[in-house]
């Protein structure tokens, strides 16, 4: 049975492996994470989305970067995610965060911090939360 389940799982689409949320709902994602928490917030009502060293809007149309993540995460995903994920936000509230090394731009910036959750990271979050 479980088998069985890995492979429908498979079968989604990234796009499709989103789930219902409540309004009042705080959606938190980590860096690809953050572009699959960002996807469930285009269809469904959010209070508060926090996006985490998320993959940039940008990185999927930036050539060099694309090919990047083809070769982390496959064409498929990558070309699913280009055809489904728009800037618009539904969340009431969008709080960005990233580790000051990352080189963007951020509601929060994680003190001496690249792409990955230190205990800064965490301090960070506990505060937004």
């Amino acid at each position: 049975m479980k088998s069985y389940l890995k492979m429908l799982i498979r079968r989604k689409k990234f796009s499709e492996q989103i789930f219902e949320t409540e309004k009042n709902s705080v959606i938190f994602g980590f860096s690809l994470g953050a572009v699959l928490a960002f996807l469930v917030d285009q269809k469904y009502d959010c209070k508060k989305l926090i996006l985490a060293s998320a993959t940039p809007h940008y990185s999927f149309s930036d050539k060099k970067i694309k090919k990047a993540l083809i070769d982390l995460i496959g064409k498929k995903i990558v070309d699913d995610v280009i055809k489904n994920l728009k800037t618009k936000t539904k969340a009431e509230n969008v709080i960005t965060i990233y580790g000051d090394k990352e080189g963007e731009k951020a509601d929060f910036l994680v003190k001496d911090t690249d792409h990955e959750t230190t205990e800064n990271y965490l301090k960070v979050l506990k505060r937004i939360l």
